[in-house]
């Protein structure tokens, strides 16, 4: 991979093959293996190319456009199988989709709810889960972990627990340790420690899996809100769309015999239902099963 995303981008975009070939790939293979990796990958590669603007944005709309990629990442994500990293390339692809309308004269409910998404996708950008967080999250939901982890302030003399540097240990320690796979080192007498056994001899892959469900389980609420936040506009949006459509419509009405691409049927699909013409040109059309352009031409019919 070119160390320049946007020389990259650029190249990928000027070429006359090359925003088609990466939308075939990107939409090839779509299972959790493929999103958590080469994905996601790609993905935030892309998105290092901060400056290119419609440049980078017009590479996003082929890589989207059919939606079989985001329909993808929306059901992964429903299904918790996306991992972090495939998780804030969704998020970021989906702040990215949101802005490509920002410069249009939207109308004022559309513009809010367009703000409120920003809003919630800044929180989840913004958010990084440390162990401190984790501990608030499990003191009263797991309890049995938290006092594994509890450190008090003094020792049974009232003294205050120094680390081998001579500093007071950090409330954080244990987990920290725990984490990485390590016992529980000067508090492995404690009597926290002796009776969280169990917890203490979990293997290191176990630890982990134990955190990132934390995590995800801390994070989730943000996410819940961008989902919901971006369903509300994405309705708003729909109703604009079907709105400026209805001079598109019109115009189609008067018309026997109406010519498009693949993705122009996929994309204008209601429209040409709506229409119904006699005839519909599908170009490229041979290259897809005649059953799928019946389909989408007569899919209120069947």
């Amino acid at each position: 991979m070119q160390q320049d995303p946007a020389a990259c981008t650029s190249k990928i975009v000027e070429s006359s093959h090359g925003s088609g070939a990466v939308q075939a790939a990107m939409c090839h293979n779509t299972n959790s293996q493929f999103l958590n990796g080469t994905a996601t990958t790609l993905l935030l590669y892309l998105f290092r190319a901060t400056d290119l603007g419609d440049v980078l944005d017009h590479l996003l709309i082929a890589i989207v456009d059919p939606p079989i990629l985001l329909t993808a990442f929306s059901q992964a994500f429903d299904q918790g199988e996306l991992n972090e990293p495939a998780q804030e390339a969704f998020a970021v692809l989906l702040l990215r989709l949101m802005c490509f309308t920002t410069g249009n004269n939207l109308k004022s409910p559309s513009l809010s709810y367009y703000k409120a998404l920003e809003t919630a996708m800044g929180k989840f950008m913004a958010s990084k889960i440390g162990f401190m967080d984790i501990l608030t999250y499990i003191q009263f939901r797991e309890p049995t972990y938290f006092n594994a982890f509890h450190i008090p302030e003094y020792d049974n003399s009232g003294m205050t627990r120094v680390g081998k540097d001579g500093k007071p240990v950090n409330t954080e320690e244990l987990i920290f340790r725990w984490a990485r796979g390590l016992d529980a080192g000067q508090f492995e007498a404690k009597l926290n420690v002796y009776e969280t056994q169990d917890i203490w001899k979990m293997p290191l892959d176990a630890r982990r899996k134990v955190i990132e469900r934390w995590k995800s389980e801390i994070r989730n609420p943000i996410l819940e809100e961008i989902c919901a936040r971006g369903t509300t506009y994405n309705e708003c949006q729909d109703q604009l769309i079907c709105k400026f459509g209805e001079a598109r419509v019109a115009t189609l009405m008067g018309k026997r015999i109406i010519g498009c691409t693949t993705i122009g049927a996929a994309m204008f699909a209601q429209d040409i239902h709506a229409v119904n013409p006699d005839v519909l040109l599908v170009e490229e059309a041979g290259e897809i099963p005649e059953s799928h352009i019946l389909t989408d031409k007569y899919a209120s019919q069947c």
